[in-house]
């Protein structure tokens, strides 16, 4: 299914490109492994690679969406809802549920339910968790690069081209 220089999301939201194929032996004997370059370096040290088995790619990795994929999902977020009360107890697992299936459209919903907490909270005069806060910041920062590998636009111009296209803002900081 992947190719050289495909580009492609890992199962923890980090946008790569495949650099090549090598047969590497990892204790199993040789395998062909397809090296991953980052395409947002400051996320990895200097120089990180990453071997994903080529037999077993399509359960690791998912191709990055296209532009008009891209330019649908963010339509839909003029009318998306968060995911509505869910108790602080269970947020956590429930995340952590969703996130497992990488899914763009449901990290949205993550996001903005995870807005709205701020916004009560902060009626409250208390903030988000520490585990709300890097979460917010860390799946805007994972939809906002694939929307920028997507649609071409540089990493820093997707906020602003998001509010642009819905009138408001969605990616907060």
């Amino acid at each position: 299914m992947f190719k050289l220089s495909d580009k492609v999301v890992d199962k923890k939201g980090h946008v790569f490109y495949i650099h090549e194929v090598v047969k590497k032996d990892f204790g199993k004997g040789l395998t062909d492994y397809f090296v991953l370059y980052p395409c947002f370096k400051e996320d990895f040290n200097n120089g990180f690679t990453s071997f994903v088995p080529a037999s077993n790619a399509d359960n690791l990795l998912k191709p990055i969406m296209n532009k008009q994929d891209a330019l649908k999902l963010i339509d839909s977020l003029a009318e998306i809802e968060g995911y509505g009360d869910i108790p602080p107890k269970n947020r956590k697992n429930f995340f952590d549920q969703v996130l497992a299936n990488s899914d763009e459209y449901k990290m949205c919903k993550i996001i903005k339910s995870l807005y709205e907490y701020r916004q009560q909270k902060a009626l409250l005069k208390k903030t988000l968790s520490e585990y709300e806060s890097r979460l917010l910041d860390t799946l805007s920062k994972i939809v906002m690069e694939e929307l920028s590998i997507s649609l071409d636009i540089e990493l820093e111009k997707v906020p602003e081209f998001v509010e642009n296209k819905l009138s408001f803002p969605f990616f907060y900081y």
